[in-house]
C-alpha cells in the first residue's frame, strides 16, 4: 500500500541489492493537537493494514510521556492522549535508541531553552522480530533545532556463513562489517575539508555538553 497525505508518506523501502525490504512511513506532524488528529487516523489505517516488517519515523511534533519536555509548560494529558491511543491501536513499539534523549530545542538560553522529545522511531512486531538489534541514534542537531535520527541496518556481514566457535563467528562478522563501512566511507565521503571537520567537532562537543547541562548559559 502506497499512501501520502499532508503529514504522512508511506511506501515500500527496498535495498539496492534486493536483500532487504520493509514498509516505511515518514511522518511530519503539524503544530497543534487538532491539526495532528488526521495524522493519528492515517497512522492507524497504515498500521492495521501492513503485513510485512514496517517502521515509522519522523518529526511527530508531539511528546508522548510526562518526562519528554523540560523548561516548558508541563506535559498535559490532552497533548499525549491521541498519540498514546494511536500507538496502542497500531501496536507499534518504540525502537531502541541511544545518543541524546531530547530531539528538539527552542534555541533559547538557560531556563528559557525548552527541550522536547518529539522525533520518534517505531517498529511493528514483525520489524522487531526481523531487526531486534537495530538502534536509533539521536545525534547532535548541528545547525538545526532538531536532532537527526540515524538508523543503520547491517545485514550483509551478519548473514555471512562462518564456521568456528561462537566468539570467532562474531569476530569474523564484525571484521566483514568493518571492511564494508570502510568501503562506504571511501566511496561516499572522500576528501572532506579538514577545517570544516574541526568546526563541526567543536560544535558537536559543545552540543554534547549542552545535552547533559541544558541550563548552562555559557554553553
Amino acid at each position: 500500500m502506497n499512501l501520502k497525505s499532508d503529514q504522512v508518506i508511506h511506501g515500500e523501502l527496498v535495498a539496492k541489492d534486493g536483500n532487504f525490504t520493509a514498509q516505511f512511513t515518514a511522518v511530519y506532524g503539524l503544530h497543534t493537537i487538532d491539526h495532528r488528529r488526521p495524522l493519528w487516523s492515517t497512522l492507524t489505517q497504515v498500521g492495521t493494514s501492513v503485513m510485512h516488517p514496517c517502521f515509522v519515523t519522523g518529526d511527530f511534533n508531539s511528546v508522548l510521556h510526562a518526562g519528554d519536555r523540560i523548561h516548558g509548560s508541563q506535559v498535559s494529558d490532552a497533548e499525549t492522549r491521541d498519540f498514546d491511543a494511536c500507538i496502542a491501536s497500531t501496536r507499534l513499539i518504540e525502537l531502541k535508541s541511544c545518543g541524546n534523549f531530547f530531539s528538539w530545542n527552542s534555541k533559547g538560553q538557560g531556563d528559557f531553552r525548552i527541550h522536547s522529545r518529539i522525533d520518534w522511531a517505531f517498529g511493528c512486531g514483525n520489524w522487531h522480530t526481523k531487526c531486534p538489534d537495530v538502534c536509533v541514534d539521536y545525534l547532535n542537531p548541528s545547525l538545526s533545532d532538531h536532532s537527526p535520527l540515524l538508523l543503520i541496518i547491517v545485514q550483509e556481514g551478519r548473514s555471512s556463513a562462518v564456521s568456528g566457535t561462537a566468539m570467532f563467528q562474531v569476530w569474523h562478522k564484525l571484521k566483514i562489517i568493518k571492511q564494508g563501512l570502510k568501503t562506504l566511507h571511501r566511496k561516499e565521503f572522500p576528501r572532506l575539508d579538514d577545517r570544516m571537520d574541526g568546526i563541526r567537532r567543536e560544535l558537536d562537543e559543545t552540543q554534547s555538553q549542552l545535552a547533559a547541562s541544558p541550563s548552562d548559559i555559557d554553553l
